[in-house]
This record gives C-alpha cells, sequence and structure tokens, in this order.
C-alpha cells in the first residue's frame, strides 16, 4: 500500500488559482483535463496554466463518506480516488448520484457510482452493444462482450459540482445522457452527448460493504 501511494503521489503539488489551496494530482497527469479545488469549487483548465474556467457557487458535498485520496482494494487492485461528479437528474427517475473516478497504476481508470443507495463498479469497454442502447427504450434488451442486458432506464442529468482532476472537459451545468442496465449482479452503463459516447460494463457492490472497504 505504501508503495501504491508513492507511485500515484508523484505528480507536483498545484495550488488553486483563486483560493491558493494547495492539492496533489492523482492519477495520469497527462491525462488530466480539469482540475476542481474542492475548497472553494474553481474549476481549472490543466492544460491552459491552470486558467480558472468557472466556479461552482455552491459547493454541495456528496453524501457518501468516500472522499478523494481514500483507496480500496476491488478485484485485486488497490484503486485510489482521484475524482467526482455529482449529478442532478432532470428528465428520468428523480434522484442525484455521485461518480466517483478511480485510478491504479498500471491499469489506468475505472468508475464508481452510487446511486439511489446502490453502488456499481465500472471499466470502460469497447465492445459496442448490439443493438446500439441509443436506439432502444427502458425494458429493451442489446447485448455487450456476450452479455444480455436489459435497460433499466434512461436519464438527461446537470452537473451540480466536480472534484479532483477530471479526465474530461466539464462545462458550467452540463448536460448528459445516461443509461443503465443490468442483468443480475452485471451492470452496465453509457453515456452520451454530442461529442461522443463512453460504454462501461461491471457489477454492483453491496452500498455498506463498499464504503468499508475504502480507507
Amino acid at each position: 500500500m505504501k508503495q501504491l501511494m508513492n507511485t500515484i503521489k508523484k505528480a507536483q503539488p498545484v495550488q488553486c488559482t483563486n483560493c491558493h489551496a494547495p492539492f496533489e494530482i492523482i492519477g495520469n497527469p497527462k491525462r488530466c483535463q480539469l482540475l476542481v479545488c474542492g475548497y472553494c469549487g474553481t474549476v481549472m483548465d490543466y492544460k491552459n496554466d491552470l486558467r480558472a474556467l468557472y466556479a461552482y457557487t455552491e459547493v454541495q458535498k456528496p453524501a457518501s463518506h468516500l472522499r478523494i485520496g481514500m483507496q480500496a482494494n476491488i478485484e485485486g487492485i488497490a484503486f485510489t480516488i482521484s475524482a467526482l461528479v455529482v449529478y442532478e437528474t432532470l428528465q428520468g427517475k428523480e434522484e442525484d448520484w455521485v461518480e466517483y473516478q478511480l485510478y491504479a497504476p498500471n491499469y489506468g481508470y475505472a468508475l464508481l457510482i452510487i446511486k439511489d443507495g446502490v453502488c456499481c463498479f465500472l471499466r470502460k469497454t469497447y465492445h459496442l452493444p448490439k443493438p446500439n442502447v441509443w436506439l432502444l427504450k427502458a425494458g429493451d434488451s442489446f447485448l455487450s462482450k456476450g452479455q444480455q442486458y436489459i435497460i433499466d432506464q434512461f436519464s438527461l442529468t446537470r452537473v451540480l459540482h466536480s472534484e479532483g482532476a477530471l479526465l474530461d472537459k466539464i462545462k458550467q451545468d452540463k448536460r448528459d445522457k445516461q443509461v443503465f442496465a443490468r442483468v443480475g449482479d452485471q451492470c452496465f452503463y453509457s453515456k452520451y452527448n454530442l461529442n461522443k459516447v463512453i460504454y462501461y460494463q461491471g457489477f454492483y457492490i453491496d452500498k455498506q460493504k463498499l464504503e468499508d472497504m475504502f480507507v
């Protein structure tokens, strides 16, 4: 564990351009697009000398005790929370949820989503679903990587808050279309906007067990 922390924390500490609070970049600095200060909510362009882009005026921390820098062993891999994004639903089932970005040296990134009391661990997949999930509706089924899923729900979301070293450039009040599907304890997740579509596959984890795993 100590060796892992030393590996992750090689990135040079930076300061928020607004409140000057120091923090370290967890993850791969070459992949980082935005830095978001956890103290004042300032969003900075990592690729443009930390230029301040905007700020979250109401910093809405997630209800979970999970925070950036905490670690857990998932599937035999030690992951560290490197960033988080809090969403609200604009269309679809009314709920808020938090998406944690995880990082592990030599293994890259994963997602942990906690929504409606349910948790799922996800890795990016390049196996395209057949048929295209974005041409389907809730209750329809599709195949991905040899697994058949049933679509649970579609949602239109808005970003309420983010924090940490983000892989994507999130515009203020960014809207996304998202879809969740499942079969048994397996889950499928996709995000869609005008720029790209990303697909993830993974599995569900008991919420209490999950939170006990992170230290």
